[in-house]
Formats: structure tokens, C-alpha cells, sequence
């Protein structure tokens, strides 16, 4: 029953922050089709150009935003999805891939809303042949793919300083994939946090119906349980 009840606990906090990832992307997207952040975005990435220099800490930086992209999370979902399937763990893979793949198909649909141009694309030019910058599909995709995976993770240890290390570290990857991002002037800010918001609130969506189940289904077998005692 104590463990039911922390669970609910858990789920609670999840809807709570899901729902205000969610107020977050819809605010910023009114403010971005509105165009009253383009002064914040233009001011950041015009900083960048000025006082970044190619070298090491770009070499890293470029390194670091390519996990982001279908390369870097389908090969780090398709390595720790092997893992579970190896371990038998066979619903939490399901899980894992059902929550990737969707949020890609997600990404794609809100990708198309806002017909943003990237700050790569020189002003002097038509903005032709170019990939809507809103919200940042790798900044989102992380946030699925790597939050969903060391969620997933977190719940194959019992200690609970792995448990917060793990979910640590995924939110610290997905915090350096964003920036990076905007420190090469890839993506305007503003890309980058809608798509942080829009991966959370997805992710944990996804992990709220999936413990719900869960719920559900032990406090089934434990009044069945009471059941055939009684």
C-alpha cells in the first residue's frame, strides 16, 4: 500500500509539471508567431557570432548537439532497448520505443506549425530551402528520447542516489544538447526552450499512462490477493 501511495505521489508531480511544460510551449509559441521575442533571440545569437571562435570548445560543442539528432538517439535507444530486451525486461522496451517513436511523430507535427527561419540562414538571402527552426527537433527528441531513458533506467535500481544520479544525468545531457544549439547559432533560444518544454510535457505524459496502468494493475492483483485470504 506504501508503495501505491508514493507512486501516486510521483504521478501527481509528473501531472503538475507536464501541465506547465505544457502552458510554457503554448506561451512561447503565441509570443514567437507573434514575433515579440525576436529582439531577446537576435540579441543572443548576434552575441555568439561576435565572441565565438572556432577551436576545441566548438569541436566538443558540435559533438555534444549531434546527439540530439535521429543518429545520436536511435543508435543510444536502440543500445539500452537491447539491454532490456536481453535482461527480459520486454514492457519497459515497448514502452521505451513507444515513447520515442511517437514523440518523433509529434516532433515532425509541431515542426510544421510555425514557419520560423534558423538563424544560419543569412538575412541577404531568400529564405527558401530551409527546415522551420520551431520549436528545435533536437532539442526535443533529446528530451523524449534521454529523460524517457533514464527513466526507464532509474527503475532497474533500488538505491535511491543511483535513482537521482541517473535521471541527473540524462537532464544534464539534454540541458547540453539545447545549448549547444544555440551557441552554434543553429537555433534561435526560444527553438530551443519550446522544445525542451514540448519534449517534457510529451515524455511525461507518455510515463504518467504508463504508470497509471501500472497502478491499476497492482491494486487489482492485491484485491484479488485480499480476496482469497478473506
Amino acid at each position: 500500500m506504501e508503495h501505491l501511495i508514493g507512486h501516486g505521489k510521483m504521478v501527481l508531480a509528473a501531472m503538475i509539471a507536464m501541465i506547465l511544460s505544457g502552458l510554457f510551449f503554448i506561451v512561447m509559441t503565441d509570443l514567437v508567431s507573434a514575433g515579440k521575442v525576436d529582439h531577446f533571440d537576435h540579441r543572443v545569437i548576434g552575441y555568439l557570432r561576435h565572441h565565438r571562435r572556432p577551436g576545441v570548445v566548438e569541436d566538443i560543442a558540435t559533438d555534444i548537439s549531434g546527439l540530439g539528432g535521429p543518429g545520436g538517439w536511435l543508435l543510444v535507444t536502440g543500445m539500452v532497448g537491447g539491454l532490456y530486451l536481453v535482461r527480459g525486461r520486454y514492457q519497459i522496451t515497448a514502452r521505451l520505443f513507444g515513447t520515442i517513436s511517437s514523440g518523433a511523430v509529434v516532433t515532425i507535427f509541431l515542426k510544421g506549425m510555425i514557419d520560423r527561419v534558423p538563424p544560419g540562414q543569412p538575412d541577404y538571402l531568400p529564405a527558401i530551402n530551409y527546415y522551420p527552426s520551431f520549436p528545435s527537433g533536437h532539442a526535443m527528441m533529446a528530451t523524449i528520447a534521454y529523460l524517457t531513458i533514464g527513466l526507464t533506467l532509474a527503475r532497474l535500481v533500488r538505491d535511491r542516489r543511483t535513482k537521482i544520479y541517473v535521471v541527473a544525468m540524462s537532464a544534464g545531457l539534454v540541458f547540453l544538447i539545447g545549448v549547444t544549439r544555440v551557441y552554434l547559432c543553429i537555433h534561435w533560444p526560444t527553438d530551443v526552450l519550446a522544445g525542451w518544454a514540448a519534449g517534457l510535457t510529451w515524455a511525461l505524459l507518455c510515463w504518467i499512462v504508463v504508470t497509471r496502468i501500472r497502478q491499476i494493475r497492482d491494486q487489482r492483483k492485491m484485491k484479488l490477493q485480499l480476496q482469497a485470504i478473506a
